[in-house]
């Protein structure tokens, strides 16, 4: 029987790193979420294919529902199906070209302006979808994988 080895130098490394990554993980998840829920109005995180996995407060209050069963939404069940299609169209633009999705016809609010950027300097993406009545709910993604 071969005696037992102490781990290498590289193995403890490896273990080092990887627990300071998942820290540093923990810490840009408890960050971010710190963004969403000082948000007064309703914010939902969204996967790239729209499925709902977080929300704020404000949400859950606007749409009467729990965590869970909004996770079971689309970001397209919360648009009205005459608009849909013309919502689609306006984010493809908006993904193609890089620039902001408004209806204003000289710009976007600084508001807006303000949260892309920051949204963007995360490497994050900002959309909007509009309401069935006025208004439009506005979303954004940032990754959440920590540059390591």
């Amino acid at each position: 029987m071969e005696p037992q080895h102490d781990k290498t130098a590289s193995e403890n490394d490896l273990i080092v790193r990887l627990k300071l990554a998942e820290e540093a993980l923990r810490t840009r998840e408890l960050n971010f979420q710190l963004v969403v829920d000082s948000i007064p109005a309703p914010v939902a995180v969204t996967s790239p294919s729209g499925q709902v996995e977080g929300v704020n407060q404000p949400t859950l209050e606007y749409f009467g529902k729990t965590i869970e069963e909004l996770k079971g939404w689309k970001a397209s069940d919360v648009v009205h199906p005459d608009d849909l299609q013309h919502t689609i169209d306006a984010l493809m633009n908006t993904h193609e070209t890089g620039q902001a999705y408004t209806t204003k016809d000289d710009g976007m609010g600084i508001g807006l302006s303000v949260s892309r950027s920051i949204i963007a300097s995360h490497r994050g993406r900002l959309w909007a979808t509009p309401n069935e009545g006025p208004g439009a709910t506005f979303s954004f993604s940032i990754p959440f994988a920590p540059d390591v």
